[in-house]
């Protein structure tokens, strides 16, 4: 345990070669620029769901609170995507069919899909972590985890279970990033902060995030975390729009647009 705070929380061929598909080009214009505090702020509070989702497994006491304050109503970033729209859609009515008689047997098959997906016996069938797509036969910890362990630690950041759980699984880089977000919102001069999101999304997420996908798309049975699938791939996708990086569903890549 250290003394730091801790990080708020396709197949075989997408896998292969997922680390190459980002092009290296220019910075992008939103880097240089100073953004608006309130979008940053929707994109902390936006990137801390997608964590959340991914790390915590629902209970009765979360459903219950998604149903009454329609959480997935909307989202505060990125819902003109089309991954995000139907990644709403698809929790929304999953949502709208539980009743306060069926919430703890839609908790244990909640809970039961995400150990399937994320976690697993042997090999989780959506793995969350870098290194499964980015190495072939790599262990969980990897060069990957190391050097997301050194971003994290320089912005005074360490696990508070440090070698339970990769430091490169998903949940946990999207809420650092979440995190980073956030001080950049309430810094004057946010530029060194952008850029640590910047490097860090295309180093670490970008190349593997669409094989994450489809795996989810492929495993998940319930609405719900079709939905996850959805949501998550789509918030990225408008964070990397945001920095300049478009999504190619076609050829399943991320590609920075020049000039």
């Amino acid at each position: 345990m250290t003394d730091t705070p801790t990080i708020p929380a396709d197949n075989s061929t997408a896998r292969a070669g997922a680390a190459a598909n980002i092009h290296s080009t220019p910075a992008a214009l939103g880097v240089s620029s100073t953004p608006d505090r309130q979008l940053l702020q929707e994109i902390q509070v936006s990137l801390a769901m997608a964590a959340r989702l991914i790390q915590i497994e629902p209970d009765t006491q979360w459903l219950a609170q998604a149903q009454d304050q329609a959480l997935f109503d909307e989202a505060p970033f990125g819902e003109d995507n089309a991954f995000v729209q139907t990644g709403l859609a698809q929790m929304r009515e999953y949502l709208s069919d539980l009743t306060p008689e069926t919430l703890e047997e839609a908790e244990g098959d909640l809970k039961r899909e995400w150990l399937r997906l994320f976690v697993g016996l042997g090999t989780p069938q959506a793995p969350v972590w870098e290194s499964f797509y980015t190495k072939a036969n790599s262990p969980i910890f990897s060069q990957a985890t190391l050097e997301v362990r050194a971003v994290y630690r320089s912005y005074g950041l360490a696990l508070d279970k440090q070698g339970s759980e990769p430091d490169d699984s998903l949940g946990i880089m999207l809420g650092f990033l979440s995190h980073v977000a956030g001080l950049a919102a309430q810094h004057p001069e946010p530029k060194a902060h952008l850029e640590v999101m910047d490097g860090f999304l295309t180093g670490h997420i970008l190349p593997w995030l669409p094989a994450w996908h489809y795996e989810m798309g492929k495993h998940a049975s319930t609405g719900y975390f079709q939905g996850v699938g959805n949501l998550v791939f789509g918030t990225v996708c408008a964070l990397a729009e945001a920095f300049g990086i478009t999504y190619h569903d076609k050829e399943r890549r991320f590609v920075r647009r020049r000039g």
